[in-house]
């Protein structure tokens, strides 16, 4: 509250701010990446910087799994685990050794092998997205 002795008044400034529960969301990101012959040398290290700032930016308990393809693929977990520490610590130690030898470029093997193997805490349908 303020006086103000000019005008002989007193003025009050309220605020109220309602407290609002967000709606959890529940993610699980599975994230593919190239590994083929052709991500050799200076793609993939920046496939490495890009994946270690993905990770930095998820969410905490956000379920997630990297998966490299060419013309075989690599799942770094049997399926999706949640955002910990210890699952952070073995996929950036992971990403830190990523080579670009998973052989020719054929996208469509690993997203076959990754059907069914998401955390199946969620209910949801899998979209895959991917430029051509």
């Amino acid at each position: 509250m303020e006086y103000d002795e000019a005008h002989k008044s007193h003025a009050l400034l309220l605020s109220f701010v309602p407290f609002i529960e967000a709606a959890k969301i529940n993610t699980e990101m599975i994230i593919l990446v190239d590994r083929s012959g052709s991500m050799g040398g200076e793609p993939i290290l920046q496939a490495r910087k890009t994946l270690t700032a993905m990770l930095a930016a998820m969410p905490q308990d956000v379920y997630f799994n990297i998966v490299g393809f060419g013309s075989n693929f690599e799942m770094l977990f049997p399926t999706s685990v949640v955002r910990s520490n210890d699952n952070m610590e073995t996929a950036l130690r992971s990403i830190e050794t990523l080579e670009a030898n998973l052989g020719g470029s054929l996208m469509q093997k690993s997203r076959k092998a990754t059907k069914g193997k998401t955390s199946g805490v969620f209910h949801y349908p899998c979209s895959f997205f991917e430029r051509s």
